[in-house]
């Protein structure tokens, strides 16, 4: 029986195994990251639509009486 030495990849496709694990990982990022846009999107509109309420009702309070 002759062992044989397992057969090292070609380096061609070793570089396009690293490159496609890298470009997994980036797509990953990327969506981690727009999902964190997007929530943070949603709550500065919700901090616009508090801002909008405070603002309307800001002289109203300076018109009351101080005590």
């Amino acid at each position: 029986m002759s062992k044989t030495k397992p057969r090292e990849p070609d380096p061609g496709t070793w570089l396009l195994n690293k490159i496609d694990i890298r470009e997994q990982g980036l797509t990953c990022q990327i969506e981690q990251t727009q999902a964190q846009i997007d929530a943070l999107t949603t709550r500065l509109r919700e901090l616009q639509v508090s801002q909008g309420i405070l603002v309307e009702t800001e002289p109203g309070l300076f018109a009351q009486p101080h005590p």
